[in-house]
């Protein structure tokens, strides 16, 4: 475990069949090893620069010792640039397959650069015209640029298939590359083909000689013979291969930009994956991207026709549109406390006063209560002089009034006095 939450994993010969080429790079020297860098956090981070790359970044590195080692960031030239202000450090590794995909990157032209790679694979067959490119790029402006603080990790797709009869009866044939077994082109619809797996997919050998359940047909057969004479593998029959795709690299089957009208596509596999991509900088003006609409059906069945998909695309887009949400206009959230400003907002709307519970309010409220109804005693009786008491408005609010008042008064007339405990003179 390397500072900064990463880890420094070694890629042993036992791990070395990932991919032939690497296999012979192992095998070319004695005691050759590898290690790569492996974040336990990954973080990545997109910088856009408007000015010249080198003027923050002094320069890139690859150990040419470590092949599996992406390239990563030698220095800076000057402190405090766009990458630096996000938490970008010394020896973050560049995001090359994001990278190539750039525009300014593919106008990079020069006969020592060679042709602009479009995947690892070209780029590990050109590493020097790769670096060259790359010291070019310092000097171009208004590109995007990604970095992240290690590897990321996963785990390869592989399919456990089962032969009952002869593996030959499905696979015409197994090449032997760079210490590799490689399936050749599959026949009919045999358990392989239904598992997904394609011409060009690997045998793993570690893995299809550790299975108990392969003792018995492999007998003493070793990886080294079958790799010596692959049809020795493929004659025998009751026996379990693990199979898996040559990289991990995904691998485009179709692409199109349709403006009008739908493209039917037949995938060669049971599984895959829809990634949208604009032009330029469309990934940094999210308002100007759009997405991908399709729809997958068994190829066993027939296909839709281009009415049914419309019909199904509009119905989609006017259910996404409904579910956004409804016009906040009418509607009033309110919380279940009545707290200070829910009770003046409802005093407010009823044209209450809003006063809190005091003893000195309730006094003062009395007060004016009974003054009131002194005044509209006195009005009652220049209306209506022969109007009796009980007749008169706002007699008994005076009366209430003086209840109160006297209220006290009275009860603490009607307290009893507790004498005090005798007293004892003691004896002398």
């Amino acid at each position: 475990q390397a500072e900064g939450g990463k880890w420094i994993v070694n890629i042993d010969h036992d791990e070395s069949e990932i991919c032939g080429c690497f296999r012979e790079w192992l095998d070319a020297a004695e005691g050759r090893h590898c290690t790569a860098t492996c974040a336990q956090e990954k973080k990545v981070i997109r910088v856009k620069y408007t000015e010249s790359l080198g003027e923050e970044i002094a320069g890139f590195t690859f150990n040419e010792a470590c092949p599996l080692s992406p390239f990563s960031i030698s220095g800076f030239a000057n402190p405090g640039g766009p990458a630096q202000m996000k938490g970008v450090f010394t020896g973050w590794f560049i995001d090359v397959i994001h990278l190539i995909k750039q525009k300014p990157f593919k106008d990079l032209k020069d006969e020592e650069y060679g042709p602009v790679p479009k995947n690892l694979t070209e780029i590990a067959e050109n590493i020097e015209g790769f670096k060259k490119r790359l010291e070019a790029l310092r000097e171009v402006k208004n590109i995007n640029v990604t970095f992240y603080n290690g590897l990321d990790f996963q785990l390869l797709p592989i399919c456990q298939v089962t032969y009952k009869g002869k593996i030959s009866e499905e696979i015409s044939g197994m090449m032997s590359q760079g210490g590799t077994l490689v399936l050749g082109d599959l026949s009919g619809n045999g358990p392989a083909k239904e598992a997904g797996v394609r011409s060009g997919w690997h045998v793993s050998l570690h893995e299809t000689f550790k299975r108990d359940e392969n003792k018995r047909a492999l007998q003493d057969l070793t990886p080294q013979q079958v790799l010596e004479d692959p049809e020795r593998l493929r004659q025998l029959a009751g026996i379990t291969l693990m199979l898996e795709p040559a990289n991990a690299e995904p691998q485009e089957f179709f692409c199109g930009k349709e403006t009008s009208g739908w493209t039917d596509f037949v995938m060669p596999s049971n599984t895959g994956q829809f990634v949208f991509q604009s032009d330029g900088d469309g990934g940094d003006s999210p308002d100007e991207r759009w997405g991908v609409f399709a729809v997958i059906t068994s190829a066993a069945d027939p296909a839709p026709s281009q009415q049914v998909i419309s019909e199904l695309a509009d119905a989609y887009a006017e259910a996404d549109r409904s579910i956004v949400g409804f016009s906040a206009k009418g509607v009033s959230v309110e919380p279940e406390d009545w707290d200070e400003a829910r009770l003046k907002a409802l005093c407010a709307r009823h044209g209450w006063e809003f006063e809190w519970m005091t003893e000195d309010g309730e006094r003062q409220r009395r007060i004016e209560g009974a003054a009131r109804a002194r005044k509209e005693a006195k009005e009652g009786q220049d209306v209506n002089s022969k109007a009796t008491r009980s007749q008169l408005p706002g007699w008994w609010r005076l009366d209430s009034m003086a209840k109160a008042f006297t209220f006290q008064a009275q009860d603490q007339q009607q307290k009893r006095k507790i004498a005090p405990p005798p007293q004892f003179k003691p004896k002398s």
